[in-house]
Formats: C-alpha cells, sequence, structure tokens
C-alpha cells in the first residue's frame, strides 16, 4: 500500500473561501486527484468549482477524494504528481504564474526537491472572474 505525502501548493492547505476559483481534491489511496477552476471567464462559483474537481476525482479512480487546496489567485498553474523513493505518493503545485512554461518548471522544480520521481505535470489557466 502505498503511503501519502502531500507538498502542494507550497505545503500551505488554504481555508475554505467563497471565492474560490480552482479547487483541487486528491484521494491518498489511489493517487487520483481533480481540478475545478474558471476556465472561460465567465462568473464561476465555489460550488462549481468543488463540485467538477470532486467529480473529476471519482472518475479518475478516487475512492476517498479529500479537498486539498483551493485559492481565487489568477494565473497559470500546475501540478506534479508521482512518487518518492520512500513509496509515497506525491503532489506538488503552483499557482498564479505568468505562464504555461514558468508554471510547469517551477513545480517540476518543487518536485524533485522534495524528492520525487517520475512525475507527471498537468498544467491549466484560472481567470478570476468570481460570482457571488
Amino acid at each position: 500500500m502505498k503511503h501519502l505525502i502531500i507538498l502542494l501548493f507550497g505545503s500551505v492547505i488554504i481555508p475554505a473561501a467563497a471565492t474560490a476559483q480552482c479547487v483541487v481534491y486528491t484521494c491518498e489511496k489511489t493517487g487520483a486527484f481533480g481540478g475545478g477552476y474558471n476556465n472561460d471567464n465567465t462568473p464561476t462559483t465555489f460550488r462549481e468549482c468543488t463540485d467538477v474537481a470532486l467529480k473529476t476525482c471519482i472518475e479518475k479512480g478516487g475512492t476517498h477524494c479529500e479537498l486539498m487546496h483551493q485559492s481565487d489567485v489568477a494565473g497559470w498553474w500546475a501540478i506534479a504528481m508521482g512518487n518518492t523513493t520512500d513509496d509515497y505518493y506525491l503532489w506538488q503545485g503552483v499557482q498564479g504564474e505568468a505562464s504555461q512554461y514558468e508554471a510547469e518548471q517551477h513545480v517540476r522544480e518543487q518536485f524533485t526537491k522534495a524528492n520525487g520521481f517520475d512525475a507527471q505535470v498537468f498544467s491549466w489557466y484560472v481567470y478570476s472572474n468570481v460570482k457571488y
């Protein structure tokens, strides 16, 4: 059985906020994750982002999906996921980067510094158009 290490988004888990425009759920048992985010600059709610993130985590095989990060920071986001030499799942993330390249490079650097290997990197752009 895999163990879990989460060092997500600078090791900070942000408390719930009504203005969150990106939400990430992860499953410590399977390594699955899902993200819900404002990708078209139309007004988006925290609830909409949460529903998509949780549904995506479950669809990717998550059996115990839990909220790991949420934020209203606009810009390029990236998440790197993989393993450590101790057989742990490892997630690293960055948010609010100016370009996709910078987001992916920054998250790879964090992942490597945390002793991760075989990283899969996913990136996306988040708009900050909040619907209250």
